[in-house]
């Protein structure tokens, strides 16, 4: 309604949130995560026409990975939900760079190394995440240690790390 859409240009985005959810803990079902966690993909897809289907197509694959890898069902449903968010954090890159064409300057591609810290930030917040936080956060770690955001080596990196990094990379081939 447009009564709605003026609240929320006067209000903004996280106070009408805030007063439709409530503040607070709240127990959620896999089935709610995993819905929820969609929706967020197909927002962070939505923001770039580059990337349109990238975080729902990571999450995809990685159902496939955990199946190959015979992770367990807890485990597989953590590892998807990583996947599905784990560029959370380009919602706050500005939309002129994520859609630039041609290569980035220096100041650009510093710009978006950011998304990956900001993907730990956002996730972070959400208790029992811890896992789902460092897998996704982690998605741009290098065995070499020149990765981002942390610059961990291959030694720092667990399976599902380089796992998630792997299915990123293939993903945006």
């Amino acid at each position: 309604k447009f009564e709605d859409f003026l609240k929320f240009q006067q209000y903004g985005a996280e106070k009408l949130l805030r007063d439709m959810t409530g503040v607070g803990e709240k127990d959620y079902t896999d089935e709610q995560i995993h819905d929820i966690a969609l929706f967020f993909a197909g927002i962070v897809d939505c923001k770039s026409s580059f990337t349109r289907t990238h975080c729902i197509g990571a999450a995809e694959k990685a159902d496939v990975m955990t199946k190959f890898y015979g992770f367990d069902a807890d485990k597989s449903i953590r590892f998807y939900l990583s996947a599905a968010l784990h560029d959370i954090g380009k919602l706050i890159i500005q939309n002129d760079i994520l859609e630039k064409r041609g290569k980035l300057d220096d100041n650009e591609f510093a710009n978006i190394k950011t998304h990956a810290a900001a993907t730990y930030e956002i996730l972070s917040k959400i208790e029992g995440f811890e896992d789902i936080t460092r897998w996704a956060s982690n998605h741009h770690e290098k065995l070499n240690g020149r990765g981002y955001p942390r610059g961990l080596s291959a030694d720092e990196l667990t399976l599902e790390d380089r796992l998630m990094a792997c299915l990123d990379i293939y993903q945006a081939l």
